[in-house]
């Protein structure tokens, strides 16, 4: 057996820790089943790899993967403290989000060519939408935060020709 195999075995988040480090996450706690709790901000601005190779849980702070190559929602935080930049990364679909993330106070940043976004709608705390600065899509969703009133958003967004982002 491989001496690191061996630390594997004896220190099973040692790999967890190392990605974290290196990417200069502090305050964190790593739960036995390997879910990462961050007691502070998460800032992956500049992420260069496509999937997060981490399951986080809560993050007290912001959470930002803003110009990015992340390409999934799979991995991100169940509940976020401070708002979300999702601007200039490679995620093109958040079909599912209401799944992953239970949880977001404060605003939502991402592109507007992003689908899927009316699960958006469908998570607490979300204050405000930041998606095409102060366009249709913005307006739309702004509309409805908190009234958990998707079927007219959706309605809306298809109305102005949005129909891929008016799906779940």
């Amino acid at each position: 057996m491989k001496l690191h195999e061996v630390a594997k075995q004896l220190d099973p988040h040692a790999e967890i820790r190392q990605w974290l480090d290196d990417y200069r996450i502090l305050n964190y706690t790593i739960r036995p089943d390997c879910v990462v709790d961050v007691d502070d901000r998460v800032d992956l601005r500049h992420f260069n790899e496509t999937i997060l190779p981490i399951q986080f849980g809560t993050v007290t702070g912001r959470f930002d993967c803003s110009h990015s190559t992340l390409a999934s929602i799979k991995g991100m935080p169940q509940f976020i403290g401070l708002g979300t930049n999702l601007t200039f990364s490679d995620i093109k679909s958040f079909s599912g989000i209401d799944k992953i993330i239970k949880q977001i106070n404060g605003a939502v940043n991402c592109d507007p060519d992003v689908t899927h976004i009316l699960g958006l709608l469908l998570i607490k705390g979300i204050t405000s939408f930041h998606i095409d600065t102060g366009g249709p899509i913005d307006k739309i969703m702004n509309r409805y935060v908190g009234t958990g009133d998707i079927l007219s958003a959706q309605d809306e967004l298809i109305d102005a020709g949005f129909i891929d982002q008016a799906r779940l």
